[in-house]
């Protein structure tokens, strides 16, 4: 990491220092903070950015000089994303708690590519997960790059179907990026994945983090990391999704941005009126760089 990168990971590690502050400093800043940003006055903060107390003090205790000390991910070939950049993905902007800052490993050209997403509610693996599979299994082969979480069935199962078919995927964790690999980063986080090789391929896949790098997992991630997974995607596919829960939901809003939306025939009803389609078992062919088309 440069200068820059090690300032804008060592804001991003600060304890209490959560995602609306972050957006102030960014938006005051339009973009990563200067070195100059860090080590004035708790007044100072307040007075500019109208932030808590207690984060004034926080962002008061780090020197100019200090700002990228200390930090292990800075030697990690990990890259620090901000709402600011152009390398931000467009489709997340439109999410109304959009991560301010992503921590991203691996490869960043899979991400204007088509990519495709198997939305579930929980417990429904257990009924319909052959469906699940099957779905994903279609997405691969038509060229589409599966987006997913890493430690639920219905989202394994697109990040195996990738690595079977050494096709590349966009893994999206709910815990930081060091918390989800090895400190090196070397090994797969998905341990059935290890199977077809023991590393994460970065070459051609991408581990994207909300989070702090060594951030825990806590309950309220999931929904998090679901909703930028159903971002992400240009086609869904909504396989058990349970009416009111929150699947149900992102599908809904989903649609509501113009994103494309199937549904297996159990949950067709619950979508259709939004204008979902019923899916019939083979996903269409993929369009290439579909999401740098959506986001034009």
């Amino acid at each position: 990491m440069d200068e820059c990168q090690l300032r804008l990971l060592r804001l991003m590690e600060c304890r209490g220092v959560g995602p609306a502050a972050l957006r102030q400093v960014l938006r005051y800043c339009s973009g990563p903070p200067p070195a100059a940003f860090f080590g004035r006055p708790p007044s100072w903060y307040r007075a500019a950015l109208e932030l808590p107390i207690g984060v004034c003090s926080t962002l008061a205790s780090l020197s100019p000089d200090d700002a990228g000390a200390g930090l292990r991910g800075g030697a990690l070939p990990i890259r620090l994303v901000t709402c600011f950049d152009a390398a931000y993905p467009a489709s997340l902007r439109r999410l109304p708690d959009a991560p301010p800052i992503l921590s991203v490993f691996g490869c960043d050209d899979i991400v204007t590519k088509g990519k495709y997403t198997v939305l579930s509610s929980r417990g429904a693996e257990s009924a319909l997960g052959e469906t699940q599979k099957s779905a994903w299994k279609s997405a691969v082969e038509a060229g589409w790059v599966p987006v997913a979480g890493h430690n639920r069935g219905v989202y394994q199962w697109g990040l195996l179907a990738a690595k079977r078919s050494a096709a590349g995927a966009v893994m999206v964790l709910d815990r930081g990026l060091l918390a989800a690999f090895d400190d090196d980063l070397r090994r797969d986080p998905v341990p059935a994945a290890r199977i077809w090789g023991y590393g994460f391929e970065a070459e051609r896949s991408l581990a994207v983090s909300p989070f702090r790098l060594r951030d825990p997992f806590i309950g309220r991630n999931n929904r998090i990391r679901d909703a930028i997974v159903a971002a992400l995607a240009d086609v869904i596919i909504a396989i058990g999704v349970r009416e009111g829960g929150w699947m149900h939901h992102l599908c809904l809003d989903a649609l509501g941005r113009g994103q494309t939306v199937f549904a297996s025939r159990e949950c067709l009803a619950l979508l259709a009126d939004a204008g979902a389609r019923e899916w019939i078992g083979a996903a269409p062919t993929a369009l290439g760089e579909q999401s740098a088309a959506r986001s034009s």
